[in-house]
């Protein structure tokens, strides 16, 4: 299953070789409070999950059973087709995300080179990111295949 196929609430980071084994974990750990929760796998290392409990409840669930070979969890809070100029994409993502009074501590960007990323964009979408600053998550914007996504990480500790 491709990610556009499925409504990726969670982007679960895993160890390489052991994507389906902590699939499984998730989904034995969320069906109970979520029947309706769907997963898949994104990429070597990369799962895509799906469910409707909020940030709140899976971050307690997860600190309460931890899962091995979990690496980190991040739940996507927006996501736009990628607009193939990286700075408007970056500009779109954190204007709209902003606007909803959401504010981070500090944002980092996981775009590659490969994928267009300039070290030199930073300081043309530095006030954007000013803009967003202030509040309590650490934000994570990546490209996911056709996607770009914004991302806050749910602290496991």
């Amino acid at each position: 299953m491709e990610h556009s196929e499925i409504n990726c609430n969670l982007i679960i980071a895993c160890r390489k070789g052991h994507e389906k084994a902590v699939l499984r974990d998730v989904m034995d750990l969320l069906f109970p409070s979520d029947p309706k929760v769907r997963g898949s796998i994104l990429s070597s290392g990369k799962l895509c999950v799906e469910t409707t409990l909020d940030l709140k409840s899976l971050g307690k669930l997860f600190r309460q059973y931890p899962i091995r070979n979990l690496l980190s969890i991040r739940a996507v809070i927006r996501s736009i087709e990628f607009p193939g100029d990286i700075i408007t994409g970056i500009r779109e993502l954190l204007k709209q995300t902003c606007k909803d009074a959401v504010r981070f501590r500090r944002i980092t960007i996981k775009i590659r080179a490969s994928e267009g990323w300039r070290q030199e964009y930073f300081a043309r979408i530095a006030e954007t990111l000013r803009e967003c600053y202030g509040g309590y998550f650490e934000g994570v914007i990546e490209k996911e295949g056709s996607l770009l996504l914004l991302e806050i990480k749910i602290p496991l500790k």
